[in-house]
């Protein structure tokens, strides 16, 4: 609430004005919040609320058709159960021909989202460098600290690279985003 003078009571609903002329305060004025209402309290949906980000600097080479860590990830603490996670990351990859691979998120080790076998990047009859990215909307209902991953998993008997700051010549993060719901 705000207080002014020593009269004058207003709860966090109501508002104050001045209607034609100018307001003085003698001293100083508090506020318990910030000026939007302490997002972290989840007050104003669509917020962002914190953003961390994760960066790894590693190669990371399969043929296997099984899930594979990257290396890149990151943890974030909801501020609440309504919160959405936005995640995004960016890398550069390698395929040689005929090589192709596929990318997913996971919470917690959990997949958030698994495509087919062959629905990623196929290097087709030559070798090539993608630049991919992927992003995902989360909906984690917790206050927990929650891990995200990237991983990857190949889909051909040729090599295929996933490149993490391969040589400093691209910069592959991931962030998270959390976003007031």
């Amino acid at each position: 609430s705000v207080c002014i003078g020593t009269h004058t009571q207003l709860s966090t609903d109501d508002k104050l004005s001045v209607a034609g002329g100018n307001l003085t305060v003698a001293g100083s004025i508090s506020a318990q919040s910030d000026v939007y209402g302490n997002a972290r309290t989840m007050t104003n949906p669509g917020v962002i609320l914190q953003v961390i980000e994760g960066i790894a600097e590693t190669q990371v080479a399969t043929t296997a058709a099984t899930w594979v860590d990257t290396g890149l990830e990151v943890t974030i603490t909801p501020a609440g159960t309504g919160s959405k996670i936005l995640l995004q990351a960016g890398w550069e990859t390698y395929h040689a021909a005929t090589a192709g691979q596929s990318y997913r998120f996971t919470r917690d080790g959990t997949s958030l989202d698994t495509p087919g076998v062959g629905h990623g990047l196929y290097g087709g009859t030559g070798s090539a460098y993608y630049m991919p990215s992927l992003q995902h909307l989360d909906a984690p209902n917790t206050t927990s600290a929650v891990v995200y991953k990237l991983q990857v998993q190949g889909y051909s008997a040729t090599a295929a690279e996933s490149h993490f700051n391969h040589g400093g010549n691209f910069r592959t993060s991931m962030i998270a985003m959390e976003v007031a719901g």
